[in-house]
């Protein structure tokens, strides 16, 4: 028997919403370079990539 990954719609919502402001973005002319889950991952691509601005999501410090 295979296992389901419960996964919660709070995740399922903010996922939808990230690849809504992704194409929001592309089709207002901008490159979305990456995307990051996790405040570790950002703050490396925020060193290793020359971009111009960030959205971020305010609850990802909580």
């Amino acid at each position: 028997m295979v296992r389901q990954q419960s996964v919660s719609w709070s995740s399922k919502i903010e996922f939808l919403l990230a690849m809504h402001l992704e194409d929001l973005l592309m089709s207002l002319g901008h490159e979305v370079v990456a995307q990051a889950a996790r405040v570790e991952v950002a703050m490396t691509l925020a060193r290793e990539t020359e971009i111009d601005f960030a959205v971020l999501d305010s609850n990802v410090f909580l």
